[in-house]
């Protein structure tokens, strides 16, 4: 299989990579678990000019989220695990109605999920 050289390939940059970012924001939907994640996403975001809304419960909360001012924390509920069936059923569609919500009146025009 023959190898070119010599060839350059430019890949665009994304709109929103472009600059540094103020004026842009951004909603980051959590799914409500993985912390290292979030927090990673979100402050790296944040250090680069962008606001982040991060929407998620407890789990995903982190006490730079309250402190930055490039970084909302929009607290949506969860689920206790040791309700009752009928209670997590309950909390589950509470959650997402919130999430229904915040998304259609409040978030960003850009949702990571």
């Amino acid at each position: 299989m023959p190898i070119a050289t010599g060839c350059k390939t430019e890949i665009p940059k994304p709109e929103l990579y472009e600059g540094n970012g103020v004026g842009r924001e951004v909603a980051l939907l959590t799914g409500g678990q993985d912390i290292s994640y979030t927090y990673g996403l979100a402050t790296t975001l944040g250090q680069r000019g962008i606001r982040v809304h991060v929407a998620g419960g407890e789990r995903v909360d982190h006490i730079e989220f309250h402190t930055s001012d490039r970084i909302t924390f929009v607290d949506l509920g969860g689920i206790r695990p040791n309700a009752s069936l009928a209670a997590r059923l309950f909390q589950l569609t509470a959650y997402y109605l919130r999430l229904l919500a915040y998304i259609t009146f409040r978030s960003p025009k850009i949702i990571h999920i």
